[in-house]
């Protein structure tokens, strides 16, 4: 997975600069499959579900400043 590798790289970015990380992730709750390539209520569920976790403070992780 690549996306490890580079939130790895983000995160070890911000520590060297001395900035705090902050990271968001779609919550393991969120279990809907799409139903086609483009699935525009899935994404609109993805959307919504997004903007609930990113508005609440417990979703974060959070290290650093």
């Amino acid at each position: 997975m690549s996306s490890i590798g580079d939130l790895a790289q983000i995160y070890l970015t911000a520590e060297r600069a001395g900035m705090g990380f902050n990271l968001a992730r779609v919550p393991a709750d969120f279990d809907l499959e799409p139903n086609e390539l483009f699935d525009s209520e899935y994404m609109q569920a993805l959307f919504e579900r997004g903007v609930a976790a990113g508005l609440d403070e417990a979703s974060w992780i959070r290290q650093g400043h």
